[in-house]
């Protein structure tokens, strides 16, 4: 009896690592063969990125928040944002700040407050403890008035960018097709080997969620951010973390809020504070002209170890 408890265990481990491992393969596949499909209708690769990639880096986030909310977890989703937000601001915002020798960041100030604006208003809603289906509809809303902001944001380059259409061929579909069911597959899995680890080790489920699996979300954000950073474009590095934090909250809230009203844990009320203050400092290190912040870099990341930390010991 010991033995068969142990091994299962371990398999719900190593299952939570695999389901983990295919998501975000599913993920990069599906993100691949929409490119090609955008590009072959004759989208721009700027409407491509706004849209289509966009949306897609926040495929994990949404579909394990999705299926964990259809299986009644109805806490998981806000788990997952606020632990894959903080994660994003202070771990990868701080990796990349220590990485890069000088980080030209040249984004527009309008974008980053627009992310600051939508942290805040998320925060609003979720201080009663849910976020109700009408709620949900607003954050849809907003999602829709940020697409249309980076569009006229883009306008000037898509007038000036060259439209070369690609051929969408067999392989593209197919990246589309099974990288959309491998989503789903491997997603299934992932609540599913949370749930069980949680019932084993007599864990909390919202902290499981909030640092393993958004952890594991969270991986394309950190791969892209950290190619960024080694081709020297500190632009995308930062721009990638402010809109995959942003789309968490529209999208990763916002549907599952349509199927049913979504309640906020614990663990997530408390993480509301972190939350708050890592997008503020992470805005205002953003807009500061100089280009060394490997020192601001090392103290985001203390600053993540004492969230985990606190959340685990309080």
């Amino acid at each position: 009896m010991y033995i068969y408890n142990l091994l299962t265990m371990n398999w719900y481990w190593i299952s939570l690592l695999i389901s983990l491992l295919l998501l975000i393969r599913a993920a990069d596949a599906f993100i691949k063969g929409s490119e090609v499909l955008g590009s072959a209708i004759g989208m721009s690769s700027f409407l491509v990125g706004v849209t289509i990639v966009a949306i897609g880096t926040s495929l994990p986030e949404l579909a394990t928040s999705l299926i964990a909310t259809l299986n009644g977890q109805n806490s998981f989703a806000i788990d997952n944002i606020m632990g894959s937000n903080i994660s994003n601001m202070l771990l990868v915002g701080g990796i990349i700040m220590i990485l890069a020798k000088e980080l030209n960041i040249n984004l527009k100030i309008t974008n980053i407050l627009f992310f600051f604006l939508i942290t805040v208003i998320f925060l609003i809603i979720v201080r009663d403890g849910y976020i109700t289906q009408k709620e949900g509809c607003v954050l849809l809303i907003l999602l829709m008035i940020y697409i249309i902001f980076s569009y006229l944001e883009g306008k000037k380059v898509l007038k000036n960018e060259e439209k070369n259409k690609t051929s969408f061929k067999l392989k593209d579909f197919f990246m589309i097709v099974f990288g959309g069911l491998l989503i789903i597959l491997s997603s299934k899995y992932v609540v599913f080997s949370v749930e069980n680890i949680a019932k084993q080790f007599h864990i909390n489920i919202s902290l499981m969620t909030i640092f393993v699996v958004t952890l594991g979300t969270s991986l394309p954000e950190i791969i892209v951010s950290i190619s960024a950073i080694k081709k020297g474009d500190g632009a995308m590095a930062i721009g990638s973390i402010i809109g995959s934090s942003m789309l968490n909250i529209l999208v990763v809230a916002g549907i599952p809020a349509i199927f049913t009203k979504l309640s906020v844990s614990g663990k997530a009320f408390g993480a509301i504070p972190f939350l708050f203050f890592a997008t503020m400092g992470f805005v205002i290190i953003s807009i500061i002209p100089t280009k060394k912040k490997r020192n601001i870099g090392y103290i985001l990341v203390l600053i993540y170890f004492v969230f985990m930390f606190k959340s685990l010991f309080e």
